[in-house]
This record gives C-alpha cells, structure tokens and sequence, in this order.
C-alpha cells in the first residue's frame, strides 16, 4: 500500500492556531544569556496545567522561553478541547518516549468521537511566535510498544517509515496500516533573532554559516543555499535573500521530520532533499499579523528527494511568511483540507480566548 494524499485520504478541516507572546515577553529581554529569573514574572493560566507540565515550563530560565513553552502547552489544550469536545480538566497530552518526545493526545477511556476517532496535531515555536497545526482523524495512529522514561512498556504513537516509497516487505516490521495515518509537521524559523541570529552579510559569512549544518543538509542542498540565485524577492539584498532562503530550507527539513515523528538526530536527514525551493516575500505591508502563503504554482515546483527518489507527491506542503522575519512550513499526510469560512490562522490571545476555556466558563461543550 502507498501513502495517499489525494481522492482516498482523509477530509476535513485543519486548525491553525498561533500566539505572539512578544507583548507579554519581549524577545529583547532575552539578550542576556543567563538572565535573572523573576519570581513576579506571571505566567497566565499556568495553574489550569498538570503539575508536570508547570515544573517543565517553569524550568527555562529567559522569560521568553517559560511564555513560549506556556502558549505551547495551552494551545494543545486549547485544541484537543474545543476539537473532542472533552473538558479542560480531563485533557491529557503525552509524549512519544525520548529522544523523539512528540506530543500527542491520550482519549479518556470514556471517550467517543462523532465521526472521527482521533486528533493529530503538531506544534512549533521561534522567536515569540508559537503555532499549532491540527486535525481529526479516522482512526487512532499506529501504536508501538516501546518503555516509557520509567522503564514500563507501554503503547504510544509509533515513528513512521521516513521514506513513503518503501515497498512493505512481508516479514517486515513496518506495520502497512502506517501509510494510511494522517500526519502533520509543523516548524516556524525566524531570520533575524539577535542575538541568536548570525551575521551573514556576506557571502563567505554565509557560506561558513551553511557548513556548520553539513550534518543536516546533503551537498546539493549546501550548494543550492551558498550559490543559487534566489528569484522574487524585490527590495531585498543578496545576502538577505540567501538567509531567507535558507531559514525556509531549514523549516522544511524540520516539518518533515516532526510529520514522521523523528528528531534532528535522525540519521538520514542528508538523504532527504528539497530541490528548488521558493522562498516567500516579505509581505507587502509592515502591518502586524499579516500573513503569506505561496500559491500552488510556486509550489508545485519544489521538489523533495528520498534517498533520489521522489516523494512530493506523499504530501502536501505550504510555505508561509508570517510579518518580515517568520517562515512556517507545513506538511501534513492522508489527509485533504476542507477549509471553513473563516481566516486561515486563527489569532489566539494568552488570556481573553483561552481563559474561558481554560476555567470552564466557555460554551464549547454545549
């Protein structure tokens, strides 16, 4: 069986979600490396979350940092809650065991869906922006048996086969039903962080930047980001379009890896390949919360490579510019977009459209 993305996948709607936490927590503020924490510093609804969870958050130590790990864990309340219709409380996100740890939602024992059986989402944050993508799906995803952090078997969302093209074996271990989970992989970079972002005003700055992360991309890839002309980007200098260039190069390998359930330390990331890859303008305005999403026809031109075989057609891709300085890149498998009418990303607020939610005064469950 091969992976479907077409008439037999999945329909339905995909929720965006995203939160800018720069007005609670100006990415200035984070300048310092080690900065003092303050125990003042209010983390919204913090409280409305497992015990864990808190402790984990509370543990970063930049204040941007504690408010993105917060939007993040809120965000996939804030989904799994309106979506399954359960309530806050009773919310239950887990993580694949390390070193993958990818959330995923764990149904009450009690819990029956109206025409779906399951939820798959994806959540990415950069630079104050955090982004949560996600949906129904017709059935659980593919379990695997591996030992959890104490050591206790137990069943959870299993790692998928990186490569859709493989051809399922009789005796192997690859479970067939995997090609027909739905799955979605979501990453947000940012091109210009100070002090995190990099100096690469000039080509040999740049050049020396790409070679840092030869483990990642394959030597096409490299050669593509160091000497390839970048076109329509007006207004833009050359070593500005190269960083954006390769800020979306690094969106798309990371979307892939989380859409399968992998990390960075995967070891055949340089075996997977994006081939002329387009890069979205800024937007048109400087107004705040604009977004970009690249047509079809700028997309449909970019390739992706296994292993030299092509996969594109396992997925679907959108390349999307957030202000001047976020990329997101999103990717989902076995299933088709039924788009509502409504905005494409929905703009949530840390305390006016979650808080309702989050302390049972909503009307979600009516």
């Amino acid at each position: 069986m091969a992976y479907t993305n077409g008439d037999d996948a999945f329909h339905t709607s995909i929720a965006r979600y995203y939160v800018d936490i720069r007005p609670y927590a100006p990415i200035s503020a984070a300048r310092h490396i080690n900065p003092p924490k303050k125990e003042d510093d209010h983390l919204p609804l913090l409280h409305t979350l497992p015990k864990e969870t808190q402790e984990a958050i509370t543990r970063y130590v930049r204040k941007p940092d504690r408010f993105m790990s917060l939007a993040s864990a809120l965000l996939k309340y804030l989904f799994i809650h309106k979506t399954a219709k359960i309530p806050w409380a009773k919310v239950d996100v887990q993580r694949t065991p390390k070193p993958h740890s990818r959330p995923y939602w764990a149904p009450p024992n009690d819990w029956s869906g109206k025409g779906f059986e399951w939820l798959e989402f994806n959540v990415s944050h950069q630079a104050g922006m955090v982004v949560l993508v996600g949906c129904e799906t017709p059935k659980k995803a593919r379990d695997a048996r591996v030992n959890d952090q104490n050591g206790i078997n137990i069943r959870s969302p299993a790692v998928i086969n990186p490569d859709p093209t493989a051809v399922i074996e009789a005796d192997s271990e690859i479970d067939e039903d995997e090609t027909e989970d739905v799955r979605i992989g979501v990453d947000v970079a940012c091109t210009w962080e100070p002090p995190r972002t990099p100096d690469l005003s000039t080509q040999a700055k740049l050049e020396e930047w790409v070679d840092v992360f030869e483990e990642m991309f394959s030597t096409a890839e490299q050669s593509d980001m160091k000497y390839k002309p970048v076109p329509g980007l007006p207004g833009m200098t050359d070593p500005d379009q190269k960083t954006r260039r390769f800020y979306t190069y690094w969106a798309l390998k990371e979307a892939y890896i989380k859409m399968v359930g992998e990390g960075l330390l995967a070891p055949w990331l340089k075996e997977l390949e994006y081939r002329d890859v387009p890069v979205p303008s800024r937007p048109e305005t400087k107004a705040e919360h604009q977004w970009t999403i690249l047509p079809d026809d700028h997309m449909s031109r970019l390739g992706v490579l296994f292993r030299n075989r092509s996969i594109a057609h396992t997925m679907h891709i959108t390349l999307e510019a957030f202000e001047n300085t976020f990329l997101v890149a999103t990717m989902t498998r076995g299933v088709v977009d039924e788009p509502r009418n409504e905005p494409r990303w929905t703009k949530v607020d840390l305390f006016g459209d979650i808080e309702l939610c989050a302390t049972g005064r909503c009307q979600c469950l009516d």
